[in-house]
């Protein structure tokens, strides 16, 4: 094989630079036409830095049914929850206090979708977790109806959601259950969950911790 001239390992460097541009100026066209999009944990944090909060450990990146990409984080004393969209304008923070028990929070989404909770410091021999909520319209215990749902399991934090049960209905009730499937995210009450009790369990069945909201009836 004969031996590459100088004139012919310039040329060879050269078009490997020119391989490199055009890849790169690729990647800027389509991460441009993405709307430069930062990874969700650096828009997490940016949000923070914004409200000149404490950065805090990340503990759960998932995506919701409707597209919205949901962070959770905690630090010592708070737990932190971004919703994320590609229109910056629509993006939702949510900060509550950490009380060191298992809690659960109400995750940042579009209003027009179901509820979907989250319990944050969940036992770590937690398997399973149950969970029953009350929702009521304006704190009404005249119009509520209770709710059962079943946790899924997303990165270690159990995930509920809160589905229709009155679809088809026209009654008081289910206008009530509709008012707040589709406005409660707007509730300025967001930080205190409806009456609720969470059940976890281990793998074999047996219950390793009950815990009620403290304005359970």
């Amino acid at each position: 094989m004969p031996l590459l001239t100088l004139s012919d390992r310039r040329g060879y460097r050269r078009r490997i630079l020119l391989d490199l541009t055009v890849l790169l100026l690729a990647l800027v066209l389509l991460w441009g036409g993405a709307g430069f999009p930062l990874p969700q944990s650096l828009r997490f944090h940016a949000m923070e830095r914004r409200r000149l909060l404490e950065s805090s450990q990340v503990v759960l990146e998932t995506k919701l049914p409707s597209g919205w990409h949901i962070t959770v984080g905690v630090t010592d004393d708070h737990i932190h929850a971004a919703g994320t969209t590609q229109d910056p304008a629509l993006d939702q923070f949510y900060r509550w206090e950490r009380n060191g028990k298992p809690q659960l929070i109400l995750l940042p989404n579009d209003y027009a979708a179901a509820p979907v909770f989250a319990a944050v410091d969940a036992p770590s021999e937690a398997a399973a977790a149950e969970l029953s909520i009350l929702l009521s319209l304006q704190g009404s215990t005249d119009i509520s109806a209770q709710y059962m749902a079943a946790g899924k399991l997303d990165n270690g934090l159990f995930l509920f959601t809160l589905e229709p049960q009155f679809t088809g209905d026209h009654s008081t009730l289910a206008q009530a259950e509709s008012l707040w499937l589709r406005h409660g995210y707007q509730s300025l009450h967001y930080q205190q969950p409806a009456p609720y009790t969470l059940t976890f369990l281990d793998d074999s069945g047996a219950v390793l911790a009950v815990v009620h909201s403290e304005n359970i009836p």
